[in-house]
This record gives C-alpha cells, sequence and structure tokens, in this order.
C-alpha cells in the first residue's frame, strides 16, 4: 500500500516562537522528527507541514524559543486542513482546526 503527503497549514497565534513541532498518533508513545525542518515558526506566521502517513488523529508537541514545551492531544488533522495553535489567558492551549 503506498503513502501519501498531507499538508497542513500550521499558524502560529500562541505569543511565542515556535523551534520545533512534533507529532505522535495518538496511540503511539514516540514523537516523530520535528516537521519543521530546521525552521521555526515566529508569532502569528504560518508554514505548512507534511504529513507522510494517513490523516487522523494526532498528538501534537510544540518547543518554543524559550525551551518550553506544550502537547495538543487528539487533533483530528486532515488534507487541507488550517490548524491554529494558541493560549487562552489562563495559558491553556488551545488548537482550531478548520
Amino acid at each position: 500500500m503506498s503513502k501519501h503527503t498531507h499538508k497542513i497549514t500550521l499558524v502560529n497565534h500562541t505569543g511565542h516562537t515556535i523551534n520545533n513541532i512534533h507529532l505522535s498518533p495518538v496511540e503511539d508513545e514516540s514523537w516523530e522528527d520535528d516537521v519543521l525542518d530546521n525552521e521555526h515558526l515566529k508569532r502569528n506566521e504560518h508554514g505548512t507541514i507534511i504529513l507522510a502517513d494517513e490523516v487522523g488523529e494526532w498528538d501534537l508537541k510544540a518547543i518554543f524559543h524559550n525551551g518550553d514545551e506544550h502537547v495538543w492531544n487528539g487533533l483530528e488533522l486532515r488534507a487541507g486542513a488550517t490548524l491554529t495553535l494558541k493560549f487562552d489567558k489562563d495559558g491553556s492551549g488551545i488548537a482550531e482546526i478548520s
């Protein structure tokens, strides 16, 4: 069975520069390589990430410029989706998928 690639637009509204993004299918306990490929996603910037596997439910870990990390769990990613990452006023992570 051949694999397809799926493009997802990632929007950074966290207020911080993201240095790394790691994905993991929800059933896995290990993280894949950095999908930003050594690029940084500054505040309010957007970029494209490529999923090499089937689209489905994923966990996402962002590592920020200051070394802090945040994990968003159970994201239902689909081809062509836009994923916007942000924090609410209490610091809880919010992921909007459209």
